[in-house]
This record gives structure tokens, C-alpha cells and sequence, in this order.
């Protein structure tokens, strides 16, 4: 590095070089940040078009969530059953217990008839109106735990649908 030099009546160091990649390095930051940005308007931390999920439109049951959601922040569980057809004109779905035990679950829409719990899993029964129909079910959830959670969910007798998800901080 050399001394000083002259600019007008002012003495200067300078180096020419550090200051360049002091620019590059603030351009490549400003980039980071808008890509961090966009990727938050877009929904990877939350809610928006990256959070959304679809699992199981294959068979009978699909479930709509959202694979991004924030701890101790309302998420909501939607399951579409196929017709069921079925004489009593009930549905039943299951959950596991390790995927439901990291949420407060705050309300089901329809209301359950009745809840059964086993060992591995707990299962909802509802009645539905018209068997014809596909069932609608909403479950509010409340993400308790942090980190990436996978779970289950499905009908007795039908494959089960796998969900993952993402809960921050």
C-alpha cells in the first residue's frame, strides 16, 4: 500500500482494490436480502403461496395444509373425503398420535360424533348429511413443537396420507 495522495488540497488514502470488493460484497448483500424478501412475500416462512400443501389427491382423502407455519400461530387442516356411500353415513378419520400430540387442537368443523383413542392413533367419527358428497373436515390447529414435524392421517382400510411440515419459531 502507498502513502497519501493528493485529491485537490485533501491528502487521501485510498485502496482502490478493498473498495471494490467492499461494493461487490454490499451488492451480493442487498440481492440476499431481496431474494429473502420475495421468498417471505411468497410464503416460505408462512403463510402464502409456497405454504400451501395438497397430499393424497390419489384416493379417497385429501388433505390441504400448510407446509410453512409459526409456533403457537393458528393453522388450519383441511380433509376432503371422497363419498362415502356408506349405509350409517358416517366418516371416519384417524391421526396419529405422534404428528397430533405436537398441536393444541383449538376446533373440528363439523363436530366429531365421537373420538376413539388406541395406542398408535386417535380417530374422529362424523356423521355426514348427504353420503353422496364429499366430506368436508377443518381442524384448527395450534403448532406446539419447532422443527419439522411428519404425521399421518387416513381412513380405516385406506392408504395413509403423509403429511410434512415446518414449524418456526
Amino acid at each position: 500500500m502507498s502513502g497519501p495522495k493528493r485529491v485537490g488540497d485533501l491528502e487521501i488514502d485510498s485502496d482502490v482494490g478493498f473498495q471494490q470488493r467492499e461494493w461487490r460484497f454490499e451488492r451480493v448483500g442487498w440481492v440476499a436480502m431481496l431474494l429473502v424478501a420475495f421468498a417471505a412475500l411468497a410464503g416460505a416462512f408462512g403463510r402464502g403461496p409456497l405454504s400451501k400443501a395438497e397430499a393424497g389427491g390419489g384416493g379417497p382423502l385429501r388433505v390441504r395444509y400448510e407446509r410453512f407455519a409459526r409456533h403457537n400461530s393458528p393453522a388450519a387442516l383441511e380433509l376432503e373425503v371422497a363419498a362415502v356411500g356408506a349405509a350409517d353415513s358416517t366418516v371416519r378419520v384417524w391421526f396419529d398420535h405422534e404428528y397430533l400430540s405436537n398441536f393444541d387442537l383449538q376446533h373440528i368443523i363439523p363436530e366429531p360424533e365421537t373420538a376413539e383413542a388406541s395406542p398408535a392413533r386417535t380417530t374422529y367419527v362424523f356423521r355426514v348429511s348427504d353420503p353422496s358428497r364429499p366430506a368436508r373436515i377443518t381442524f384448527g390447529l395450534v403448532p406446539q413443537g419447532v422443527g419439522r414435524l411428519r404425521g399421518q392421517v387416513g381412513l380405516p382400510g385406506a392408504p395413509p396420507v403423509e403429511l410434512s411440515q415446518f414449524i418456526f419459531p
